[in-house]
């Protein structure tokens, strides 16, 4: 949008000028006044852009019609308007389904509807500018968006190939972690338990660790929350925990789970009389 917005009201009664100034006083516009056509033409000449005019219909030199002609021809991208009294609509109307003006305001006019119509006007002059610097745009750039599509779509058709090979992995590693002789457990970087082999849901189940809450702190006892705590060096790590009837053996292992998730793994030994 240009930094200044100039409307353009065109009539040979000053007082008529004046008061569409008044009516346009509060908007954010700056308002230009001709007192004749030669006046008019002389204004859109000498600034640049004016985004709307509004012409009287009945003028000495020729009618407000055959003005806004004369604008369309030279600036096609101006919003053309007629003020008039109701004797004129027919015509005005015929010229507003030529598409030689964009709107009819009839005199006398209501203030409000005379604001709400240029801020109108002036709304369609920035969607015609919008649209037409898109296509200038897309008919420069044209061979570089070809180029940045085929771009996109390899490395769509890359990425989904990649998510498949990663989903693949992932059902591996879930078949031979939940096919494990002994119970394991995933615990991630925020504190969360995001896996446990069959083993260790039975073991949790038998020694009554709650499963209601799947973040560790809540749902393990604090000896094995102070393990997973003492392994935030990321080194491996081996201990005894308290279990049901006798310490386990548990060694905590760094894992990475995801591009994005770390965390460890909790093995319980079974060769030692722990889960398994």
């Amino acid at each position: 949008m240009p930094a200044e917005i100039n409307v353009l009201c065109v009539d040979d009664e000053p007082n008529v000028l004046n008061a569409v100034k008044r009516v346009l006083a509060s908007e954010s516009c700056k308002v230009h006044t001709a007192e004749s056509v030669e006046q008019g033409l002389n204004v859109l000449k000498s600034i640049a852009p004016v985004q709307v005019v509004i012409s009287d219909y009945r003028m000495p030199e020729m009618n407000g019609i055959e003005f806004l002609k004369q604008v369309r021809s030279a600036w096609p991208d101006t919003v053309r308007m007629v003020l008039s009294g109701y004797a004129d609509a027919g015509m005005i109307i015929s010229a507003i389904n030529e598409g030689q003006i964009y709107k009819f305001i009839p005199k006398p006019w209501n203030a409000e509807e005379l604001q709400i119509a240029v801020m109108n006007a002036i709304e369609l002059y920035d969607l015609h500018q919008m649209n037409a610097e898109l296509s200038r745009h897309l008919r420069t750039r044209g061979e570089e968006y070809e180029t940045l599509n085929s771009t996109l779509q390899w490395i769509i058709t890359d990425k989904a190939s990649e998510m498949s090979f990663q989903s693949k992995v992932f059902e591996f590693f879930q078949n031979v972690f939940q096919a494990l002789p002994m119970a394991a457990i995933c615990v991630n970087a925020q504190g969360f338990i995001i896996q446990t082999n069959q083993k260790a849901k039975e073991y949790f189940k038998a020694a009554k660790i709650s499963t209601g809450s799947r973040k560790r702190t809540e749902a393990l006892p604090p000896d094995w929350n102070l393990f997973i705590d003492g392994m935030a060096g990321g080194d491996q790590r081996e201990g005894m925990l308290s279990g049901i009837d006798k310490d386990l053996l548990v060694k905590g292992v760094p894992a990475r789970f995801s591009k994005e998730e770390e965390g460890v793994i909790l093995v319980f030994d079974h060769a030692r009389g722990v889960p398994g």
